[in-house]
């Protein structure tokens, strides 16, 4: 939905519904955290050309993420009116709004301010959270469906928490049954990082710009979620990523040092070049350097 914002920015007008084909999830279906709504990434960034960037997640649906034309699982990249970049290039038959596809539910993406290049944050079901560079007309290789990869059935037609889906165990075992970024696609886009254990819910992420970081300027920062659920471990913090130049790996991951202990749902540098943070109890901290 695009809005007119009132100069006292009290009050918003004139609602066009640029993109209308993003669907929702209306039911409960037999998940970890299964509910209406789940898995809807909707981040949405502007990036440097001045197109909206806008992750959608996979709704708990198996055939959704590789789908061809069903919008979830994807990061799209459109104009203002919900038109397509023209230089999108997904494969062929696949919907022009596409960037991306085959993601698990994108809620972290932001753009390196050195190069423009886009990265995205993602935590796994119960393991392999992953930072991600990614590649114009590139797979995410998330692929939940029942039936294939030596899988068989899955609840409600869904792979994505199996198996043993709402009981903790070895993270390779699940990785191997489930993985995050599947090897077997060609179009693969492998992560720059990938914890290799358990998913402490990494999600939200932004970059550090500005001298006042000192030697965090240029860093990635992601807002780690993980409430313990299943016996994963409790994450709550901001984590800063000293990405490699070619975003293909990292060099270093260091907590930053903030005195609360929060889910931080949402990450994004202001103007004045502040860190803000939003959290779940619906609370907005403004984190600065200490000088």
């Amino acid at each position: 939905m695009k809005f007119q914002v009132s100069k006292d920015f009290k009050s918003v007008s004139d609602r066009t519904d640029i993109i209308k084909d993003i669907q929702y999830k209306p039911f409960e279906s037999n998940h970890p955290f299964g509910g209406p709504g789940a898995h809807n990434g909707d981040r949405l960034r502007f990036g440097p050309e001045g197109y909206l960037w806008v992750t959608t997640g996979d709704r708990h649906r198996g055939v959704v993420p590789q789908s061809k034309d069903l919008l979830g699982g994807n990061v799209l990249r459109v104009d203002t009116n919900g038109v397509a970049h023209p230089k999108n290039n997904p494969p062929a038959g696949y919907d022009k709004r596409m960037y991306t596809y085959g993601h698990r539910n994108v809620q972290g993406i932001a753009f390196r301010p050195s190069d423009g290049q886009v990265f995205t944050a993602e935590h796994g079901p119960w393991q392999n959270d992953e930072i991600t560079a990614l590649v114009n007309g590139g797979n995410g290789g998330w692929d939940p469906q029942p039936n294939i990869a030596g899988r068989g059935d899955c609840p409600d037609k869904y792979c994505g928490y199996m198996p043993n889906q709402k009981e903790g165990m070895t993270p390779a075992v699940r990785a191997a049954f489930m993985p995050m970024s599947d090897a077997r696609f060609k179009d693969l886009m492998p992560p720059a990082w990938n914890n290799n254990g358990l998913s402490q819910g990494t999600g939200s992420a932004a970059f550090l710009e500005g001298s006042q970081w000192g030697i965090w300027e240029g860093r990635m920062v992601v807002g780690i979620m993980g409430i313990g659920f299943g016996g994963t471990p409790s994450g709550m913090r901001i984590d800063i990523v000293d990405l490699a130049k070619d975003g293909k790996s990292i060099k270093s991951i260091v907590h930053m040092p903030v005195e609360m202990k929060k889910r931080f749902r949402g990450l994004t540098l202001g103007p004045d070049g502040a860190l803000y943070a939003s959290v779940d109890e619906g609370e907005i901290y403004k984190i600065t350097a200490s000088k």
